[in-house]
């Protein structure tokens, strides 16, 4: 017998009315309809002492109402008892997924509790939060841009968020566009939303980008290569082109947004004042590279009014 087999039996011997027969006392036990995300795999199973949980499943006694807190695999290998909603117990296939719906179900929880938080304190956005709810119901899932859109709102007014437990989704070319065409900031944003075959796609996609050789061009020269253009450009989010430039006057950064003129204004502001050796920021429309204005750091109006 297994050493993870023995612990487990004596364990739940222990908590059981039954003391000797561990088949019988296994039927005393039942999910509990509890389950609890750490968020990370920190936990250990109180039935076999398996490390590295992430979910614990809450199990009941029936007869002593001792609780424990174990991982899914133990329910499974143990046949520990697993209801539907109509109380029909479940077993093989039926209760994998049960149990899977059962996590799912918690991160619905965790993510509408955040998203009505973010109602209450964006009172401007609620149109668009509510918009971006109805599809996420109707879909069952959040477009790129919508998990971008609600990411930023959430971090400009604080709210406090998971976002490994937001879904989306990538089933439709309109998902995949609106993906791959998010700048590396906005891609990082969301990316603990994507699960591993999304992440796998993202990395085939990027791998298609041109990439410059560093060994045929300086490290300087490097630093400031920038693209021109987005891998796939969208006039609604990619219709200006904002770039960033440090005190020696040379790009560092540049992103594609789309939006009114003020809010890139806004943007290009707080951006300023985020980020220590940026002096100016210069926005011109992507496709015709025209001007729409600069905006200069404090530090570099003072140096501009001496000169």
């Amino acid at each position: 017998m297994s050493s993870w087999k023995k612990i487990s039996e004596a364990k739940l011997l222990e908590l059981s009315q039954e003391q000797n027969c561990f088949e019988t006392a296994v039927r005393e036990w039942e999910y509990a309809g509890k389950v609890t995300d750490h968020l990370s795999a920190v936990e250990l199973c109180q039935l076999c002492d398996h490390p590295n949980l992430r979910y614990h499943f809450e199990i009941l006694n029936r007869h002593t109402k001792v609780t424990l807190q174990v991982g899914s695999s133990c329910i499974k290998k143990f046949d520990i008892a697993v209801y539907n909603s109509d109380g029909k117990e479940l077993h093989g296939e039926s209760k994998s997924r049960q149990l899977e719906e059962e996590i799912s179900a918690k991160h619905r929880a965790m993510m509408l509790e955040q998203l009505r938080e973010l109602w209450r304190r964006a009172s401007w956005e609620r149109d668009r939060i509510k918009k971006c709810v109805e599809e996420y119901k109707r879909r069952d899932g959040f477009s790129p841009g919508d998990l971008r859109f609600l990411f930023e709102l959430m971090n400009r007014y604080e709210v406090i968020y998971t976002a490994s437990v937001y879904k989306v989704l990538l089933r439709s070319k309109q998902d995949r566009n609106e993906l791959f065409q998010l700048s590396a900031e906005d891609l990082e944003l969301i990316w603990p939303t994507l699960s591993p075959a999304q992440k796998r796609r993202v990395g085939e996609e990027q791998e298609k980008v041109v990439k410059v050789d560093p060994v045929a061009i300086s490290s300087q020269a490097a630093a400031i290569i920038l693209p021109e253009m987005p891998i796939r450009y969208v006039e609604r989010s990619h219709k200006y082109r904002i770039t960033f430039y440090d005190e020696e006057d040379r790009p560092f950064k540049r992103i594609f947004r789309g939006g009114d003129k003020q809010t890139l204004q806004d943007l290009a502001e707080r951006e300023i004042q985020r980020i220590p050796d940026c002096r100016t920021v210069e926005i011109h429309f992507t496709q015709t590279k025209e001007l729409v204005g600069i905006f200069k750091s404090i530090d570099q109006r003072i140096e501009n009014e001496r000169q």
